[in-house]
Parts: C-alpha cells; structure tokens; sequence
C-alpha cells in the first residue's frame, strides 16, 4: 500500500516537493510553533489518520499509548504538550520519505519515532512492550519484537538505571539497527528545537557539549555502516549543526563553542520540498522562535545563564 503512495529515487525534486506539499495540506496553516501548540488536537488526528490509512498498526498502538500516558502532560517550558515530541518526529520522518531521502523500513521507523521513550520514560521493559504489541496487533509478532527490541536500542536509562556506562557505549549499541540509526539523532533534532525553552543553563551547555561531542562520530560511522542512508544522515547532520550554531551564536557564554560545530561534515542544503512542510514543526524554524521570544522578553538575555523562556 505504501509503495503507491511513497514515490521512490525515479522522481524529480519538483514531484517531492508537490508530493509534500499535498501530504501536509491539512496542517499548512500552522505557521508557528504557537500554531501547534494550540492546534495539538489536530495535528493528533492528522497523524492518526495517515497511520491508518497506511495501515501501520503497530504505530497506532503506540500512539494512542504514549498519548493516553502524556495525557495533560507539559513539557519543562509549561506550555507545550509533551507528545509534540514523539509526533513531531513522526511527521518529519514522513517529510523525509515524501522527499526521497532514503529510509530504512518506514512503519518501523514512524514506530520507534512515537514509542522511543517507552522504556526511559514509563519503565516499559523489552517483554513488557513486546506483549503490550502482541495484544493489540497479533498478526506479526515478528515486527512487535522488533520494535521492542527497537525502543529498547533507544533506551539509555531504564527505572532510574543507567544501561550504559557512558554516551558512547549507548550510541555503539544504536549502530545495531538501522531503524535506530535513524531515529537516534531525529529525536535529538526535536530536543534541540525546543531546548532553548526546556532546558536550564548548564543542563542546555552539557546538552550541546554531548551534542558535539558524540553526534558526528556516530554519523560518520553510520555512513560507513550504511551508505545506503548516507543522504539522509547528511541531512540530519546538517540540521544538528544549523541548530547548535543558531543557540550558540545567541549566548555569549557558549561563543567558545562556535568552532564545534564543524564537528560535522554534512553537505546538505534546504530543498524546494522544505517548503512544503508546516513551518510550526521545522526542527529549524521552533528554534529560531524560541531565541526571538527569549531576547524580546529578556532585554539581557544569555541562554546558557537565563535557561530560556521558562
């Protein structure tokens, strides 16, 4: 059923972009981040409605899962709904394939992009999930334990236990699948967006030191691993790096970071199919939001010192 809706490397940049921009028709009005926030409800149906339509249970599953377990639930910020963060991936991820950036099995990766904090966050082990699935889609319990498996290779700390002794170790065991390859630094895309308002100084410095520090080793092996996705880890480095440049170049304490950022040897570039996806869900454009309002409302502002709109 994908396969006729999903265009493959046959098509042009222009039928990607056009592919995009009819995908994300119901949601073009949300021009900002605010946009989303008020308009959570929607952008839940819209998602909802394309992972039925695509026939991707497992998703499903996920999703009404994590949004019955966040229900009400806020962000640190106090304002944004916690899961805008998984469906935010989620969407973006679909962005990626409608613009033929190339992808490991999509319904896994959607999967892992709702459920990825399932075990950190709810203390959902790897059998507890696979029978969760199991339950509520019986027809393929190969690909419920797949995705256990998968949330599991996203899982850093388990029931307030570190599973891995350092960032390094956790992202050598993400190289294992390429589902989480792909999901690993997605998710860290929607956590930098928003951190500008979620995290405090020094917890916002030691996240784009550990976001420097290890992010683009783990692409660059990951390139090596799977060079069949090294477009799309481009891409992701590439936004990894624009957003990291936008948060230090507004805080004078982090300046000394700046030259980090080269860290990263992505050569992606917008395309014409950026601008067809909601402005309200870029992981380039909430960043930029978040500084604007910070600096509007902080005459004096330092991010790193201030810790944001919060």
């Amino acid at each position: 059923m994908v396969s006729s809706v999903f265009y493959g490397k046959g098509s042009t940049m222009d039928e990607a972009a056009s592919n995009v921009k009819r995908f994300f028709a119901p949601l073009a009005g949300l021009e900002t981040e605010s946009d989303v926030i008020r308009h959570r409800d929607a952008v839940f149906d819209f998602l909802s409605e394309k992972l039925s339509l695509y026939g991707f249970r497992r998703a499903e599953t996920c999703l009404r899962l994590v949004t019955g377990l966040k229900t009400g639930a806020l962000r640190d910020d106090g304002r944004t709904p916690s899961d805008l963060h998984e469906m935010t991936q989620a969407l973006y991820t679909f962005f990626l394939k409608l613009a033929n950036f190339p992808l490991p099995d999509l319904e896994d990766l959607v999967t892992l992009n709702i459920g990825h904090d399932l075990g950190e966050d709810f203390g959902l082990g790897r059998d507890d999930l696979k029978k969760y699935l199991d339950a509520c889609c019986p027809e393929d319990p190969a690909a419920n334990a797949r995705t256990a498996a998968q949330i599991w290779g996203m899982t850093k700390k388990f029931r307030n236990r570190d599973l891995f002794q350092t960032e390094n170790e956790h992202l050598a065991n993400a190289m294992q699948d390429p589902v989480v390859v792909i999901a690993r630094p997605t998710d860290r895309l929607h956590n930098l967006a928003t951190a500008p308002a979620v995290m405090q100084g020094g917890r916002l410095q030691g996240y784009l030191h550990n976001t420097l520090t290890h992010y683009p080793r783990f692409i660059d092996e990951a390139h090596c691993r799977y060079p069949e996705l090294s477009e799309t880890l481009d891409r992701l480095g590439w936004l990894l790096q624009r957003q990291v440049s936008m948060i230090v170049q507004n805080s004078k304490y982090l300046q000394h970071d700046a030259s980090l950022t080269e860290r990263f040897n992505s050569p992606s570039r917008l395309i014409e199919a950026d601008r067809y996806f909601p402005a309200g869900l870029s992981p380039l454009i909430t960043p930029q939001e978040r500084i604007a309002a910070a600096v509007r409302n902080h005459p004096h502002y330092d991010m790193a010192l201030c810790g944001g709109m919060g």
